[in-house]
């Protein structure tokens, strides 16, 4: 697991001297990057975007501790709901291709050009989901 947190952190965040990994990623996180806050939960839109059908689910509790899960994306979607007591998660891509984030301010972060491009047109064509 550690070598992934690693990875993923490589990938996707933008390292300082001082860093706390994952904690707060969301806003550390490299180009191409997209911030966004839809009028309902986000994990209900999100889940339009995503086309892979297995991608690792990291969840921080109350305490900064991150847990982390490769499992399929219905299965995922299913759990979210059930975790609003946690700060926040992040959807990674197996193939470190994109990272998306719902934060405890339930705005959704997002990083990859793919996921990118498909939430961009998501929200497009669904301009009541999203605040303007």
């Amino acid at each position: 697991m550690e070598e992934i947190l690693e990875n993923i952190e490589n990938r996707f965040l933008v390292k300082n001297h001082y860093s706390h990994g994952l904690h707060w990623g969301w806003n550390k996180l490299k180009e191409p990057k997209l911030s966004m806050r839809f009028v309902d939960q986000p994990y209900q839109y999100i889940r339009e975007i995503i086309e892979d059908d297995v991608f690792w689910f990291i969840v921080e509790d109350l305490n900064d501790k991150l847990w982390m899960y490769e499992g399929e994306k219905d299965t995922i979607f299913e759990l979210i709901p059930e975790l609003c007591h946690l700060n926040e998660y992040y959807l990674v891509s197996k193939k470190y291709q994109w990272l998306i984030c719902e934060d405890h301010h339930e705005i959704v972060h997002l990083h990859g050009q793919e996921v990118i491009q498909r939430m961009i047109t998501y929200t497009q064509n669904n301009k009541d989901k999203i605040y303007q």
